[in-house]
């Protein structure tokens, strides 16, 4: 037999904890972490934004916030089954004022492909704007202008 602990149980096993303050910290700001991370990704998905996760013992455990990207975006059902009376009301000073228009971040100059608020494929289309556009600068370009800086010729991750 083994017994099963959910996130939020683990929280609370680690709050509880002989664990000195320090490490109970880190161990939750690193669950905190993980979870923000994969709302994000999912929020990404949907076309909606996540809040920060936040543990707290007693009132709901680990928990994200998520909100509508625009006034009139419906919830979506992954996300309203989670918490069904919860509100889902478009914070008008954070978001974008309908949804009527595109929700790009902005717009690749060198391939026109729009850039996406999910860190997975914002990373995926950076490779790529990288790999398209040449640098304006080059360590013989700077060099025969009289600088003398140093830096790769091309920014890559």
């Amino acid at each position: 037999m083994t017994k099963i602990l959910n996130v939020n149980d683990l929280c609370d096993a680690i709050a509880a904890s002989t664990l000195d303050d320090v490490t109970q910290r880190a161990l939750i700001d690193a669950l905190e972490t993980s979870v923000a991370h994969v709302a994000k990704v999912l929020a990404g998905h949907y076309g909606t934004i996540s809040e920060h996760a936040e543990y707290e013992g007693g009132f709901g455990g680990l928990c994200v916030n998520f909100r509508p990207a625009c006034e009139g975006q419906e919830c979506p059902d992954v996300i309203d089954e989670g918490d069904e009376g919860g509100d889902w009301i478009a914070d008008v000073a954070k978001s974008a004022p309908s949804c009527s228009m595109p929700l790009l971040t902005g717009i690749s100059v060198a391939s026109a492909v729009p850039l996406q608020n999910a860190p997975i494929e914002s990373a995926t289309l950076n490779r790529k704007w990288l790999a398209t556009v040449p640098p304006t600068q080059t360590i013989a370009t700077t060099k025969s202008r009289g600088k003398t800086w140093r830096f790769p010729a091309r920014m890559t991750n």
